[in-house]
């Protein structure tokens, strides 16, 4: 809780575990920042790594850290994979865009295809499991289909799971 202030406020929000993943997530944030587009930075599976831990490390935080114990740690496990695999496939949107034109315009076309031939396995990945953990989580935070369209949490997921499931042809 945020109470009080001060010190002693300062003590309550990072002695918790929102404040030690807030401090994780900042030193990955800083390191990608510091290494991204210097010559002399981090290879780029360093970079790679650190952009998975600050996707990643966002999972650990919200819905899955209200649960407690084992079942919190799947909640928080499925959490990450999920932003991962979904972050994954909607930051290569943009490269594939570009793999396209390549492929169309003829400019690059061998790199271009090689590229949609390797993104085509992975993607397929990343879609199912983006779409395991979310009906993973879903399961987790609710415990049923979105049908209280009321609920603000639950009219976003149900458009959510329409939008994936327009995506994937069902």
């Amino acid at each position: 809780a945020w109470g009080g202030s001060g010190v002693g406020g300062g003590r309550r929000v990072w002695g918790r575990e929102f404040g030690a993943v807030g401090c994780g997530w900042l030193g990955c944030v800083g390191l990608l920042r510091l290494g991204v587009g210097r010559s002399a930075g981090p290879g780029r599976g360093t970079v790679l790594a650190l952009a998975i831990g600050v996707v990643a490390g966002l999972g650990l935080v919200g819905h899955a850290a209200m649960q407690p114990g084992g079942i919190g740690g799947v909640h928080r496990i499925s959490a990450m994979l999920h932003l991962v695999a979904a972050g994954f496939w909607a930051g290569s949107l943009a490269p594939l865009l570009w793999c396209l034109v390549a492929l169309r315009s003829g400019e690059r076309r061998g790199e271009a295809a090689s590229t949609l031939a390797r993104f085509s396995g992975l993607g397929h990945v990343a879609v199912a499991v983006a779409l395991f953990t979310g009906i993973v989580n879903a399961g987790l935070i609710l415990g049923h289909p979105p049908t209280d369209f009321s609920s603000p949490y639950q009219l976003l997921l149900a458009i959510k799971i329409a939008l994936v499931l327009l995506m994937i042809g069902i």
